[in-house]
Formats: C-alpha cells, sequence, structure tokens
C-alpha cells in the first residue's frame, strides 16, 4: 500500500537537518564542501586545514580558516556536524 504522505520521521521542510543529514566536517569530501555553500576557495582552505590541525574540534573552529566570512558561517552551519 503507497503512502502519499511523508514518513513521520521526515524533518519538515525548512527545518535543521539532524545529524544523520549534516555533513561531518572532519570526513566532506571537496564536493560535500561545495554543496553545502562553500566556495572552491573556502572549500580547499578547509580542506588544507583540517589536514595540518588534525581535524576540527569544534564548529568554533572555523573563524581560524581564512576567508571564512561570519554570515556565510551562519548559513552553512546547520548542513554541518563535527564527529
Amino acid at each position: 500500500e503507497a503512502k502519499d504522505e511523508p514518513a513521520e520521521d521526515e524533518p519538515a521542510a525548512g527545518s535543521p537537518a539532524d545529524d544523520d543529514e549534516r555533513i561531518d566536517l572532519n570526513r566532506a569530501t571537496f564536493e560535500q564542501l561545495r554543496d553545502v555553500g562553500f566556495s572552491v576557495a573556502q572549500s580547499t582552505r578547509l580542506l588544507t586545514y583540517r589536514e595540518r590541525q588534525g581535524g576540527f574540534d569544534s564548529m568554533d573552529d572555523l573563524a581560524g580558516v581564512p576567508g571564512m566570512p561570519d554570515d556565510l558561517l551562519s548559513e552553512v552551519a546547520p548542513k554541518l556536524r563535527i564527529g
């Protein structure tokens, strides 16, 4: 029997993504970073920072990556997670 309604465990449109849907910054690929809204240069800087620092400990670490404006970080934060 087919259901036209979304499953109860699916987030409503516009709601923040749950942990399973958010991108782990310590595992994200270049393409995933681009998909959430980072530019080519920003994605490259994030990957370089992650490699040099041994990963991100918290979302606050993003502020230490050059070229990450606060408004962009606010926009992409709901799509990201650490670990």
